[in-house]
């Protein structure tokens, strides 16, 4: 009895000491598939089915996952967008997004979430696109930049090409998500932050589109965690009707840390969320997104 209760002080005093001293921080890249054109109030197109429903339920997923940062990708409608906020707002006070809209065009569709304050803001849009997704939908960079512990951090949230109406795996697609990552890489490099993350949907992985994972993960100042996990599973039921239904299963949506990272932190867990199908619609099972969360989780180093 005695024994069992000098442990317990001692995990007690562990635990003390992990919240007085060190810093436990985690991120979360989720592609939530929100693409929706309406007219007048009635749906002409959906990316993927069920864009109503499934916004309904991913407010109290992304709680769930308790990252400090949280980017999104796929987020089209301003309604959308301010549906999000004020059902996150409690949970994460601060935010940022764009509302351009270009005629048929919309924005790059990305949102941040922190629970630490925007300091500093900064939306890209790639120079090098197709003419498919500059006319509909603009790929680029949102960036913010926040401090922890009075030291700089800048989060890069990316959404890489998928090829507009040609082949996500073309040559002609690869040279051009190519191009992108230069742009990025271009980007990052004039950040001044000690620690840098880029993290989205990149459309290219060690299964799809390999040589454009490799111009991703070689670049000498950032490094990615174990990454075996499949983030888009034509397995999802909401990929029945999906014009890439055919494709294999794939690990897109990624984490890259700045190698400063290295020196003072180690990593706890690196793994998906959100991928079963746990919401009843219209009489069957769907996820809430046809990708998979990616997280990472990180503490400062005893």
């Amino acid at each position: 009895m005695v024994v069992e209760e000098l442990r317990d002080l001692k995990l007690l005093v562990l635990n003390i000491f992990l919240v007085l001293y060190l810093i436990m921080l985690s991120f979360l890249t989720f592609n939530l598939a929100l693409l929706q054109y309406t007219f007048f109030g009635h749906i002409l197109y959906e990316g993927t089915n069920f864009v109503s429903e499934r916004l309904q339920r991913i407010p109290s997923k992304i709680i769930q996952s308790d990252a400090d940062v949280v980017a999104l990708q796929e987020i089209y409608s301003l309604k959308h967008k301010k549906i999000l906020v004020d059902k996150l707002k409690h949970h994460y006070p601060y935010h940022y997004y764009t509302a351009e809209n270009f005629f048929l065009a919309m924005d790059n569709s990305m949102m941040f979430f922190s629970k630490f304050p925007i300091e500093k803001t900064l939306t890209y849009a790639f120079k090098n696109t197709n003419w498919e997704e500059y006319f509909f939908a603009r790929m680029g960079v949102m960036k913010i930049e926040l401090s922890i512990d009075n030291q700089k951090y800048s989060f890069f949230n990316v959404h890489l090409s998928a090829g507009g109406w040609s082949d996500p795996n073309s040559t002609k697609t690869r040279r051009l998500r190519s191009a992108q990552i230069n742009e990025l890489f271009g980007l990052v490099e004039k950040d001044k932050a000690k620690y840098k993350v880029i993290l989205g949907d990149f459309n290219c992985g060690p299964i799809t589109s390999p040589t454009n994972y490799k111009e991703l993960v070689s670049h000498k100042s950032f490094f990615i965690s174990e990454n075996d996990h499949i983030t888009w599973d034509p397995e999802n039921t909401l990929n029945e009707s999906s014009r890439y239904k055919k494709s294999k299963a794939q690990n897109i949506d990624h984490i890259l840390l700045s190698n400063s990272f290295k020196n003072s932190y180690r990593i706890l867990k690196y793994d998906t969320l959100f991928n079963k199908p746990d919401i009843l619609i219209q009489g069957k099972r769907y996820a809430v997104s046809d990708h998979s969360g990616v997280r990472i989780a990180l503490v400062t180093k005893e």
